[in-house]
Protein backbone atom coordinates (compact mmCIF):
# COMPACT_ATOMS: atom_id res chain seq x y z
CA UNK A 1 0.00 0.00 0.00
CA UNK A 2 2.86 2.34 0.86
CA UNK A 3 4.38 1.94 -2.59
CA UNK A 4 1.06 2.50 -4.34
CA UNK A 5 0.41 5.80 -2.56
CA UNK A 6 3.98 6.98 -3.16
CA UNK A 7 3.78 6.07 -6.86
CA UNK A 8 0.46 7.93 -7.18
CA UNK A 9 1.87 11.09 -5.57
CA UNK A 10 5.13 11.00 -7.55
CA UNK A 11 3.34 10.00 -10.74
CA UNK A 12 0.86 12.85 -10.45
CA UNK A 13 3.68 15.27 -9.75
CA UNK A 14 5.86 14.05 -12.62
CA UNK A 15 3.06 13.74 -15.13
CA UNK A 16 1.55 17.12 -14.32
CA UNK A 17 4.88 18.92 -14.56
CA UNK A 18 5.86 17.12 -17.78
CA UNK A 19 2.46 18.20 -19.10
CA UNK A 20 3.16 21.75 -17.94
CA UNK A 21 6.42 21.77 -19.88
CA UNK A 22 4.75 20.37 -23.01
CA UNK A 23 1.91 22.89 -22.71
CA UNK A 24 4.37 25.74 -22.27
CA UNK A 25 6.29 24.68 -25.38
CA UNK A 26 3.02 24.47 -27.33
CA UNK A 27 2.00 27.90 -26.04
CA UNK A 28 5.38 29.26 -27.06
CA UNK A 29 4.87 27.97 -30.61
CA UNK A 30 1.33 29.35 -30.77
CA UNK A 31 2.38 32.77 -29.48
CA UNK A 32 5.32 32.78 -31.87
CA UNK A 33 2.81 32.21 -34.69
CA UNK A 34 0.64 34.92 -33.13
CA UNK A 35 -2.37 32.71 -32.58
CA UNK A 36 -4.38 33.99 -29.62
CA UNK A 37 -7.76 32.36 -29.33
CA UNK A 38 -10.15 33.14 -26.49
CA UNK A 39 -10.37 29.45 -25.59
CA UNK A 40 -6.56 29.30 -25.33
CA UNK A 41 -6.52 32.41 -23.14
CA UNK A 42 -9.19 30.93 -20.85
CA UNK A 43 -7.36 27.61 -20.68
CA UNK A 44 -4.11 29.41 -19.86
CA UNK A 45 -5.82 31.38 -17.08
CA UNK A 46 -7.06 28.08 -15.61
CA UNK A 47 -3.54 26.64 -15.76
CA UNK A 48 -2.12 29.66 -13.94
CA UNK A 49 -4.77 29.42 -11.20
CA UNK A 50 -4.43 25.63 -10.85
CA UNK A 51 -0.65 25.38 -10.42
CA UNK A 52 -0.46 27.09 -6.98
CA UNK A 53 -3.38 25.00 -5.75
CA UNK A 54 -1.78 21.80 -7.03
CA UNK A 55 1.54 22.72 -5.39
CA UNK A 56 -0.17 23.03 -2.00
CA UNK A 57 -2.13 19.78 -2.47
CA UNK A 58 0.90 17.76 -3.62
CA UNK A 59 3.12 19.08 -0.84
CA UNK A 60 0.49 18.45 1.82
CA UNK A 61 -0.20 14.92 0.56
CA UNK A 62 3.50 14.13 0.39
CA UNK A 63 4.19 15.44 3.91
CA UNK A 64 1.18 13.62 5.38
CA UNK A 65 2.21 10.41 3.64
CA UNK A 66 5.82 10.70 4.82
CA UNK A 67 4.71 11.41 8.40
CA UNK A 68 2.21 8.55 8.59
CA UNK A 69 4.45 6.07 6.82
CA UNK A 70 7.60 6.86 8.77
CA UNK A 71 6.25 7.85 12.20
CA UNK A 72 3.06 5.86 12.64
CA UNK A 73 3.38 2.67 10.58
CA UNK A 74 7.13 2.11 10.84
CA UNK A 75 8.98 0.19 13.51
CA UNK A 76 11.26 2.00 15.95
CA UNK A 77 14.39 1.59 13.83
CA UNK A 78 12.75 3.18 10.77
CA UNK A 79 11.30 5.96 12.92
CA UNK A 80 14.79 6.77 14.16
CA UNK A 81 16.18 6.67 10.60
CA UNK A 82 13.42 9.00 9.41
CA UNK A 83 13.95 11.48 12.26
CA UNK A 84 17.68 11.43 11.55
CA UNK A 85 16.95 12.04 7.87
CA UNK A 86 14.65 14.98 8.61
CA UNK A 87 16.89 16.60 11.23
CA UNK A 88 20.33 15.10 10.67
CA UNK A 89 23.33 15.86 8.53
CA UNK A 90 21.45 15.79 5.21
CA UNK A 91 18.24 17.44 6.42
CA UNK A 92 18.25 19.78 3.41
CA UNK A 93 17.80 16.80 1.08
CA UNK A 94 14.45 15.97 2.64
CA UNK A 95 13.13 19.52 3.03
CA UNK A 96 14.22 20.77 -0.39
CA UNK A 97 11.45 18.85 -2.15
CA UNK A 98 8.42 20.34 -0.34
CA UNK A 99 9.90 23.84 -0.22
CA UNK A 100 10.61 23.69 -3.95
CA UNK A 101 7.06 22.58 -4.72
CA UNK A 102 5.53 25.26 -2.53
CA UNK A 103 7.92 28.05 -3.51
CA UNK A 104 7.88 27.59 -7.26
CA UNK A 105 4.18 26.86 -7.58
CA UNK A 106 3.24 29.89 -5.47
CA UNK A 107 5.29 32.13 -7.77
CA UNK A 108 2.59 31.48 -10.37
CA UNK A 109 0.37 33.81 -8.33
CA UNK A 110 2.55 36.73 -9.41
CA UNK A 111 1.02 38.75 -12.23
CA UNK A 112 4.49 39.55 -13.55
CA UNK A 113 5.97 36.04 -13.52
CA UNK A 114 3.02 33.82 -14.45
CA UNK A 115 2.58 35.08 -18.04
CA UNK A 116 6.31 34.70 -18.75
CA UNK A 117 6.94 31.59 -20.83
CA UNK A 118 10.61 31.56 -19.82
CA UNK A 119 9.60 31.46 -16.15
CA UNK A 120 7.16 28.63 -16.86
CA UNK A 121 9.82 26.58 -18.65
CA UNK A 122 12.33 27.10 -15.84
CA UNK A 123 9.78 26.43 -13.10
CA UNK A 124 8.46 23.32 -14.86
CA UNK A 125 11.98 21.96 -15.32
CA UNK A 126 12.88 22.65 -11.67
CA UNK A 127 9.65 21.07 -10.46
CA UNK A 128 10.25 18.02 -12.61
CA UNK A 129 13.93 17.58 -11.80
CA UNK A 130 13.72 18.95 -8.31
CA UNK A 131 16.74 19.99 -6.29
CA UNK A 132 15.90 17.01 -4.08
CA UNK A 133 16.81 14.65 -6.93
CA UNK A 134 20.02 16.56 -7.57
CA UNK A 135 20.90 16.31 -3.88
CA UNK A 136 20.13 12.57 -3.96
CA UNK A 137 22.53 12.14 -6.86
CA UNK A 138 25.24 14.24 -5.22
CA UNK A 139 24.96 12.55 -1.85
CA UNK A 140 24.37 9.02 -3.11
CA UNK A 141 28.08 8.36 -2.66
CA UNK A 142 27.55 8.34 1.11
CA UNK A 143 26.10 5.21 2.69
CA UNK A 144 24.25 6.96 5.50
CA UNK A 145 21.89 8.81 3.18
CA UNK A 146 18.52 7.04 2.88
CA UNK A 147 17.63 7.06 -0.81
CA UNK A 148 13.99 6.69 -1.85
CA UNK A 149 14.30 8.46 -5.16
CA UNK A 150 13.41 7.31 -8.62
CA UNK A 151 17.14 7.46 -9.44
CA UNK A 152 17.62 3.86 -8.28
CA UNK A 153 14.75 2.69 -10.47
CA UNK A 154 16.18 4.47 -13.51
CA UNK A 155 19.61 2.98 -12.93
CA UNK A 156 18.28 -0.57 -12.80
CA UNK A 157 15.54 -0.19 -15.45
CA UNK A 158 16.57 2.20 -18.21
CA UNK A 159 13.72 3.62 -20.27
CA UNK A 160 13.16 2.55 -23.85
CA UNK A 161 11.98 4.94 -26.55
CA UNK A 162 8.45 3.51 -26.33
CA UNK A 163 8.43 4.03 -22.57
CA UNK A 164 9.54 7.64 -23.03
CA UNK A 165 6.85 8.23 -25.67
CA UNK A 166 4.22 6.71 -23.37
CA UNK A 167 5.34 8.95 -20.51
CA UNK A 168 5.12 12.05 -22.72
CA UNK A 169 1.70 11.17 -24.15
CA UNK A 170 0.22 10.11 -20.82
CA UNK A 171 1.65 13.22 -19.15
CA UNK A 172 0.02 15.47 -21.72
CA UNK A 173 -3.30 13.66 -21.26
CA UNK A 174 -3.14 13.80 -17.45
CA UNK A 175 -2.26 17.52 -17.57
CA UNK A 176 -5.07 18.25 -20.03
CA UNK A 177 -7.59 16.24 -18.01
CA UNK A 178 -6.73 17.89 -14.70
CA UNK A 179 -6.85 21.40 -16.16
CA UNK A 180 -10.13 20.76 -18.01
CA UNK A 181 -11.77 19.32 -14.87
CA UNK A 182 -10.54 22.32 -12.87
CA UNK A 183 -11.77 24.71 -15.57
CA UNK A 184 -15.19 23.01 -15.68
CA UNK A 185 -15.60 23.09 -11.89
CA UNK A 186 -14.42 26.69 -11.75
CA UNK A 187 -16.85 27.78 -14.49
CA UNK A 188 -19.75 25.97 -12.81
CA UNK A 189 -18.90 27.57 -9.47
CA UNK A 190 -18.55 31.05 -10.99
CA UNK A 191 -21.82 30.71 -12.95
CA UNK A 192 -23.61 29.47 -9.83
CA UNK A 193 -22.28 32.28 -7.65
CA UNK A 194 -23.05 34.89 -10.35
CA UNK A 195 -26.63 33.70 -10.70
CA UNK A 196 -27.13 33.80 -6.91
CA UNK A 197 -25.87 37.39 -6.64
CA UNK A 198 -28.67 39.99 -6.20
Amino acid sequence: MRDVVLVIIQGLQNQFFIGLLLYTLLLLVLKWNRKNHTSLIQFDASVIRLIPLLGIVLTTLWLIFQSIDNLVLADQYHKDVFIQRVTGRYWFGFWTKPFTWIGLTQLFRSNKLAPSLLFRLLAGALLLVSPHKVIVILTSFYRDYYNDSIVNVLQTNPLSILDAMWIIISSALVFLTIVLIYQYINQRFVKTSDSEAP
